[in-house]
């Protein structure tokens, strides 16, 4: 009996791996599957503040679990699918941002220009940690820019052009050190300059309001389509 016991060690250690690597594949699934629902869920909170009458998006359905293939949505699939670009530019929708887009968590990319979009940029949005561009121009989007946007630090773009945005520029916008654009023109924005936008390192085009007094950037290559001016005083 005991030279059976120690034969059967060997095969009673595999079957004790394999059902040890059957259990960790089935958490790594559930943990993905979570995953990708929360992503799935986050869209169709996106989409249910958004009206599209040309039908832009009707592949946003409750009922599609690809949410990889729903029009706009890119995602990387080289782990798990993540979403991590949103182009909704030009569709003609109308609507206002949902708070839950800060649930897409992975996405380096989101595009809504040329739309009408209104209310406000939700403060959630701060939680977009991998944000490099944010392009929200040509829509009818009110309220402030959200100081929690300095949460978003790799933002290389931030583009919110023709828009009827108020209040300040936040003063947080200068610690984020990636910057290279900053499209803030024709909008109802006041104040100061935060004078730290002029210190970031990457930065090559700045459109600021055109109401109030030229300032010489001699680092920045400053575009517009009327005289460079800035509105406000350098914080």
């Amino acid at each position: 009996m005991a030279i059976v016991g120690a034969t059967n060690k060997p095969l009673l250690l595999l079957v004790a791996m394999v059902i040890l690597f059957a259990c960790a594949c089935s958490v790594a699934t559930s943990t993905i599957h979570n995953a990708s629902e929360t992503y799935r869920q986050a869209l169709l909170g996106l989409r249910s503040q958004l009206s599209d009458p040309a039908g832009a998006l009707d592949s946003w359905r409750d009922d599609s679990l690809s949410f990889c293939d729903w029009r706009g949505v890119f995602c990387s699939t080289r782990n798990a699918p993540r979403v991590v670009s949103l182009n909704l530019s030009a569709l003609n929708i109308t609507g206002s941002l949902s708070p839950s887009i800060a649930h897409l968590r992975f996405i380096h990319r989101i595009d809504i220009s040329y739309n009408q979009i209104n209310g406000y940029i939700p403060p959630e949005i701060g939680n977009l940690t991998r944000l490099s561009i944010l392009d929200l121009s040509m829509n009818s989007i009110t309220g402030v820019i959200p100081a929690s946007i300095s949460f978003c630090t790799r933002l290389q773009v931030i583009r919110l052009r023709n828009n009827s945005i108020e209040g300040e520029i936040p003063q947080t916008l200068a610690n984020l050190q990636f910057l290279q654009e900053i499209i803030l023109s024709n909008n109802k924005l006041g104040g100061s300059i935060p004078s730290g936008i002029g210190l970031l390192p990457r930065l090559q085009f700045l459109f600021l309001p055109s109401i109030c007094m030229v300032v010489f950037l001699s680092s920045w290559e400053v575009v517009q389509h009327s005289p460079w001016w800035l509105c406000g005083t350098i914080a």
